[in-house]
């Protein structure tokens, strides 16, 4: 059974849904924008308040990810690197020409080649009120792919509230590496992956959700693995040391579908056709219907009405002031 560390308690998996569900059909925002989120311990009920995003934080965020994914695509094509759309952004951009209503990031992919060009690049390129973070050159950054965040925004996320990690507006940029064509490789980079990837949340104060038999592995392999610096060398290791393969094709391992439906084949990174979003013209690669559907099935049809909901942020503070926007936080 999964279990959860949810502030002052353990919650299963199935009380996470069902609350969460109940919550969705019980509450809406109030004047201040403010929705009370109720976790189910295993001794009493606690409740931890969160930050409802309005329809203007979320105009605002869109905004300022839109001008940072422009700013992406200028020296991407300045430069010659190839880049997709990918994730819920592309989707938007087929479904919706931008972004999904409900959305609330933005995702670009490269091939790893490409990628690391753009982190050399990038810094002297980039508009100064944006900035390139990753592991590497942010020691407290938990998440191992690279983001380009908005200075001078706050959103501190309930789930990574109690870590380093900076708390900007962002949008996300994916690599796409090398990967064995033998099956026993492919299960050994899977797994060293995975595990890494955990400790690496462990290390920096992010909360494991995995079932509490994968959460005590990790916790014993983790004890081999000194510090949080140590754990992202051995991740990045695991990331590059098929980098002379010309593999048939590339996996996205800091993706979130697991490692099979991110590996696709490299060949659809030769080709690339101009997608509209947001009255903007973006790269996708020519086969992105295959790449969707092998992601997340029938792509085209709409969620239920319950499951449209911002995935990645259920902030406990934000600052949108330098951008016309507001500040709140939870006490």
């Amino acid at each position: 059974m999964a279990i959860y560390k949810k502030y002052r308690g353990w919650i299963t998996e199935k009380e996470e849904v069902t609350v969460q569900r109940n919550l969705h059909q019980q509450h809406g925002s109030s004047e201040k924008g403010i929705l009370l989120k109720k976790h189910v311990s295993a001794s009493n009920l606690c409740e931890k308040e969160y930050v409802q995003l309005s329809n203007d934080d979320l105009r605002i965020i869109h905004e300022l990810q839109l001008q940072m994914a422009v700013e992406v695509r200028r020296i991407c094509e300045k430069y010659g690197i190839r880049y997709t759309l990918c994730g819920g952004s592309l989707i938007g951009a087929v479904r919706h020409q931008g972004f999904i209503p409900w959305d609330d990031d933005m995702d670009i992919a490269m091939l790893a080649k490409d990628y690391e060009r753009f982190l050399e690049i990038a810094p002297q390129e980039l508009d100064q009120k944006f900035a390139i973070i990753n592991y590497e050159n942010s020691p407290e950054m938990v998440f191992v792919n690279t983001r380009v965040i908005c200075r001078n925004t706050v959103i501190k996320n309930n789930a990574g509230a109690r870590a380093t990690a900076p708390h900007e507006v962002f949008i996300d940029i994916f690599p796409f590496d090398n990967m064995p064509d033998s099956k026993i490789k492919c299960f050994v980079h899977k797994a060293i992956e995975v595990i890494g990837r955990r400790i690496v949340y462990l290390k920096t104060g992010y909360p494991l959700n995995v079932s509490l038999y994968k959460r005590i592995i990790i916790c014993l392999l983790s004890i081999f693995v000194p510090n949080e610096r140590c754990a992202k060398k051995l991740y990045r290791w695991n990331q590059h040391r098929f980098d002379q393969n010309n593999s048939k094709s590339v996996v996205n391992l800091c993706g979130t579908y697991g490692y099979r439906k991110e590996t696709v084949p490299r060949r659809w990174f030769s080709q690339f056709v101009p997608v509209q979003f947001e009255g903007e013209t973006f790269s996708a690669i020519a086969e992105y219907d295959a790449w969707l559907k092998q992601v997340y099935g029938d792509y085209m049809a709409l969620p239920p009405e319950n499951q449209r909901v911002h995935s990645h942020f259920q902030p406990v503070e934000i600052d949108l002031t330098a951008f016309g926007g507001r500040k709140a936080e939870i006490e």
